[in-house]
C-alpha cells in the first residue's frame, strides 16, 4: 500500500514537472515571439525615422539652397538685385530716421561686350568673377555689394560720408589697372565707370540707386568723347 502511495507521488511529480516544463517552454516561446515581434517593429520603425529624417535633411538643403538662390547671384556670388534692393530700402529708411550718412555707388564695367565678341562669353564670365572677387576685397564687409544686371553692380555703404566712398572706390580703380588677372581685357578697353550718390535727409525723396546709375553714366558717356 506504501508503495502504491509512493509510486502514485512519484508519477504525479512528474507528471506535474513535465507540464510545467511544457508550460514553463510554452510561455517561453510565447516570450520570445512577443519579444521578436517588438524587435521587428522596433527595427521597422527606426528604419521609418532614418527615412524621415534623410527626408527632413533632404528638405532642410533644398530650402538652404532655395534661400541661398534667392539672395546670392550664382555666377558672381555677390548679393542678388532683389536682395540689394531690400536692403536699400531698409538702409535708406534707417538713415533717414536716423539722419545717417548712406553712400550709394553704382559701377558699370566698360566694353564687355566686346570682351564677350572678341574672347567668347566664357571669358566674359571670367571678367565679371574676377570684378566681383576685387570688390569684396576692397571694400569693407559691412558694405552691401549685389549685382544689379549683366555687367553692372551696386554698393550700399552706410554711415560712410561720400569723402570716404569715394576713397575707398579710388582704391578699387587703382586696383583694377594693377590687377593682372585683367590683362587680356585692356586691349579691348576694360575699364570701370563709377557713380556715387549720397542720402540727403534735407532733400526730397528720390530713387539713390537711380541717381547713382545716371552718375555713372555721365562718366561713361564722358569717356566715350574722349575716346
Amino acid at each position: 500500500m506504501h508503495n502504491i502511495d509512493l509510486f502514485t507521488t512519484i508519477t504525479i511529480v512528474i507528471v506535474l514537472g513535465i507540464f510545467f516544463a511544457v508550460l514553463f517552454y510554452a510561455y517561453r516561446n510565447t516570450v520570445l515571439n512577443i519579444i521578436k515581434e517588438h524587435q521587428n517593429e522596433i527595427k521597422s520603425l527606426e528604419k521609418k525615422c532614418d527615412a524621415a529624417e534623410k527626408k527632413a535633411n533632404d528638405m532642410e538643403r533644398r530650402m538652404n539652397a532655395w534661400e541661398k538662390n534667392a539672395i546670392t547671384d550664382e555666377l558672381t556670388d555677390l548679393h542678388s538685385r532683389k536682395f540689394f534692393l531690400e536692403c536699400y530700402r531698409h538702409n535708406f529708411l534707417t538713415a533717414r530716421r536716423k539722419k545717417h550718412d548712406l553712400q550709394i555707388i553704382y559701377l558699370d564695367i566698360d566694353n564687355t561686350k566686346l570682351v564677350n565678341d572678341n574672347l567668347g562669353h566664357k571669358k566674359g564670365d571670367e571678367l565679371l568673377k574676377g570684378f566681383a572677387e576685387l570688390l569684396k576685397r576692397t571694400y569693407r564687409e559691412s558694405d552691401i555689394i549685389g549685382r544689379l544686371g549683366g555687367d553692372e553692380f551696386g554698393i550700399l555703404m552706410s554711415e560712410t560720408t561720400k569723402k570716404q566712398a569715394e576713397e575707398v572706390t579710388k582704391r578699387f580703380l587703382m586696383a583694377i589697372k594693377k590687377e593682372q588677372k585683367f590683362d587680356e581685357f585692356r586691349p579691348l578697353g576694360f575699364s570701370a565707370s563709377v557713380g556715387i550718390v549720397s542720402f540727403d535727409s534735407n532733400e526730397p525723396e528720390k530713387d539713390l540707386i537711380h541717381a547713382a546709375d545716371l552718375e555713372m553714366y555721365k562718366i561713361k558717356k564722358n569717356k566715350a568723347r574722349v575716346q
